[in-house]
């Protein structure tokens, strides 16, 4: 079944791409834009998040985890925590003064913890820009969502699982299980599919100075189109393609000029980890084995942090890398699986649980490895969103959290 759009927008109704393409406007538009130096190229550039915000689960479309702007407490205190039982909180974005969770329902809140709208869709990814959140999962598909009351402008379906949504000004990218997908942001059509080659599994997206793609086995380059092309809703084309070390691989982080891919392995026969590839041709630069796999990276600056499970499936370890060769400048162990990890002002945020008679925690530590502060929580922890000096943190409990100084 293919992908299908059932637009309903809140907007005025603008003149669509294609109308605009049949009557040679658009075409005339971009042969201006080439004479005038602009970049009419696709994907877009891309944008950086606001000071006060987490607008995409990765931070930024680099999916640094890394922000700037934030400075996580040295001391906590739960500022706030809200809890329904019969739900489970799965992603978080910050954005416009809202706190936006997903799971079993998407709800907003103020930064204060009081609800402001529910939302009766799943949701397993979420990102916000330009206005609009867009929600995404299985088998709701995709919604571009009013955060100011929850109104749903339009939907997309899909009959699989969504992985990620990297919403630009004009586009929605959705890594959707063996495919990736691009939306048009103002109305939910269809602009483009790639299907993956490596079979069904989890894909990911990141968005640089193109488009970077992660499949079950593969991680591509794909390069920039022209004004023309992209108006015609051609896919990017595939620049370069890698799969070495590479099993089921997490979405991509992107550094200067490199390609930073965390992956599983379901086998005895080899190990997971981190693949770092060369941005330009899709070499090697190095590959850490870390055990059965490593999840969600943080970077910052030269340091590359992800939560790792051993090999034995028992066994589970914050690290950290150096970026430019891989090599371990330190490893811990949290006593619990780690789900997610970001990086502000010094301070790397690691949330999880779900093992070691832990149900949850939130913990912080220093760039340099030492344990600052940690907060249990009822539920495996699996998003945290550090915006000002507030982390924020859902959990599978149906929690959700704001930390902040004492």
């Amino acid at each position: 079944m293919s992908p299908r759009a059932s637009p309903r927008s809140l907007r005025s109704s603008p003149v669509s791409r294609r109308e605009l393409l049949r009557t040679g406007a658009l075409v005339g538009v971009a042969g201006l834009a080439g004479c005038l130096g602009l970049d009419p190229t696709d994907p877009p550039t891309a944008w950086s998040p606001a000071p006060n915000s987490w607008p995409l689960a990765g931070y930024d479309g680099r999916n640094t985890r890394w922000n700037p702007n934030a400075s996580p407490p040295r001391d906590p205190t739960v500022h706030w925590r809200v809890q329904d039982q019969t739900a489970e909180f799965e992603t978080l974005v910050v954005a416009d003064g809202n706190v936006f969770v997903g799971g079993t329902s998407v709800r907003a809140y103020e930064t204060d913890g009081s609800l402001r709208w529910k939302l009766n869709r799943c949701a397993m990814a979420m990102g916000v820009v330009d206005g609009t959140l867009y929600v995404a999962d299985n088998p709701d598909g995709v919604a571009a969502v009013s955060p100011d009351d929850g109104t749903v402008a339009w939907t997309a379906d899909f009959d699989h699982v969504v992985y990620g949504v990297l919403p630009t000004t004009d586009r929605v990218f959705v890594a959707y299980h063996n495919r990736h997908v691009c939306l048009d942001a103002e109305t939910g059509d269809v602009r483009w599919t790639q299907w993956a080659e490596g079979g069904v599994g989890p894909t990911g997206v990141a968005l640089g100075d193109a488009l970077y793609t992660a499949d079950v086995g593969s991680v591509a380059r794909r390069s920039p189109r022209g004004a023309v092309a992209r108006l015609r809703d051609r896919p990017p084309a595939v620049d370069w393609e890698a799969t070495r070390g590479l099993e089921f691989p997490h979405a991509p982080v992107l550094g200067d000029g490199v390609v930073f891919v965390p992956d599983e392995s379901f086998s005895s026969e080899r190990s997971g980890g981190v693949t770092a590839f060369d941005a330009a041709d899709g070499s090697v630069r190095w590959n850490r084995e870390l055990g059965r796999g490593a999840y969600t990276p943080a970077l910052a600056g030269d340091v590359l942090v992800t939560g790792a499970q051993g090999k034995n499936r028992e066994s589970y370890e914050l690290v950290a890398l150096d970026r430019r060769d891989g090599s371990v400048r330190w490893r811990v162990e949290p006593g619990h699986w780690v789900g997610s990890v970001a990086v502000a002002d010094g301070a790397v945020v690691a949330a999880g649980g779900d093992t070691g008679g832990v149900a949850g925690a939130i913990s912080t530590y220093g760039l340099e490895g030492s344990q600052e502060w940690t907060v249990e929580t009822a539920g495996d922890v699996l998003t945290v969103a550090l915006v000002g000096d507030r982390v924020y943190a859902t959990s599978r409990a149906g929690e959700l959290y704001a930390l902040g100084e004492a």
